[in-house]
Parts: structure tokens; C-alpha cells; sequence
């Protein structure tokens, strides 16, 4: 059982090894996608992607707030007509 469960280890160990070895990037290109995406610093289109996920995510939140106040503004004229007509 212990032989076993050593050499299945050692398997998940090799192949551990072999994915990082061949990732999705040889190495200096996944540090440039890294810089690119993680540091607004490092050029002028990881600044730019960093605005544009900004000025998104601004955009959400302004079509949230303005799509809850015309809820409210609906239903809170739903309840002045129903107290105007005495429904």
C-alpha cells in the first residue's frame, strides 16, 4: 500500500514538473502578459487597459443605480395611484 501510494505521488510530482515546463507561455512572454495585465505601471496599454476596466465598471455601477431608481419611482407611483383612487 505504501509503495502504492509512493509511486503515485512521485507520478503527480513529474507531471507537476512537465505542465509548468510547457505552459500556456514560454516564460518571458507570461511575465510581459503578467506585467501587462497586473502592473498599470509597466506601458502605456496595461495604463489603458486599467482605465477601460475603471470606466466599466463606473458604467455598471451607474446603470445599477439609475435601473433601481426607476424601480422605485415605478413602485412608488404604483402606491400614490392606489392611494389617489382609493383602489
Amino acid at each position: 500500500m505504501n509503495e502504492e501510494l509512493r509511486r503515485e505521488a512521485e507520478t503527480l510530482r513529474e507531471k507537476d514538473g512537465e505542465e509548468e515546463e510547457h505552459g500556456c507561455c514560454p516564460g518571458q512572454e507570461a511575465e510581459k502578459l503578467w506585467d501587462l495585465l497586473e502592473k498599470p505601471s509597466s506601458s502605456v496599454a496595461a495604463q489603458r487597459n486599467t482605465t477601460e476596466s475603471v470606466a466599466k465598471c463606473a458604467d455598471m455601477m451607474v446603470f445599477d443605480v439609475l435601473k433601481t431608481m426607476t424601480v422605485a419611482m415605478e413602485y412608488f407611483e404604483t402606491i400614490l395611484w392606489i392611494l389617489y383612487c382609493g383602489v
